[in-house]
């Protein structure tokens, strides 16, 4: 079940357009109905989100945050919290969907420009992109290293195609391929992966 905890009558019509059940509720104590294996979408409209998350976390809810207007001090909170999820209120539908798919895969999805900037601060956490050694310890081709390289350092995926001279679509194969290749479920993920030693 996707239950949305929404605040003053605010309804997004994307949505009803998951494949699940859903319900929505001002309420929050319709989120003590769930269980592991629910969505807890929430509004941070409400005066206690992030208790609510936190105590949902508790039980094995994945719990996606929705923001008004998001900002970076709302996001790390609802990550702090426990939440998997940061994404706008009026999100389309296609961007429901993929935090659905994000949610359900115990992945972290944020907004682009987020998820650039905490990529950033975890490769300077770590000093920086690693060295060529590592990128062939984890069997990566020299243009998935390019690729990895200036993911690490922020660029987007346009960005990177710039860089690189390929296509964007090229970019997402390869990132795909990434994935695959070591087991990871995200941008961050990687990050993670490739800077520690």
């Amino acid at each position: 079940m996707d239950l949305f905890l929404t605040s003053s009558g605010f309804f997004n019509s994307s949505w009803r357009t998951l494949d699940t059940h859903v319900q929505v509720s001002e309420d929050t104590a319709t989120a003590q109905q769930l269980s592991a294996g629910d969505t807890l979408w929430i509004l941070t409209a409400h005066a206690n989100w992030s208790r609510v998350v936190a105590d949902s976390v508790q039980k094995g809810v994945a719990v996606v945050v929705l923001a008004a207007l998001p900002d970076a001090a709302e996001m790390n909170q609802a990550l702090n919290s426990g939440a998997l999820c940061y994404c706008p209120a009026v999100a389309d539908e296609r961007t429901i969907q993929a935090v659905k798919v994000a949610a359900s895969q115990d992945s972290i999805w944020v907004p682009a420009v987020y998820l650039r900037q905490m990529t950033g601060a975890v490769a300077r956490l770590f000093g920086g992109n690693p060295k060529k050694s590592r990128y062939e310890q984890l069997g990566l081709t020299a243009r998935e290293a390019g690729v990895v390289t200036l993911l690490i350092d922020g660029l987007s995926n346009q960005d990177i195609a710039a860089r690189l001279f390929i296509t964007e679509r090229t970019v997402k194969e390869h990132l795909t391929n990434i994935f695959k290749k070591l087991d990871v479920k995200d941008r961050l993920q990687l990050a993670l992966l490739v800077l520690k030693s």
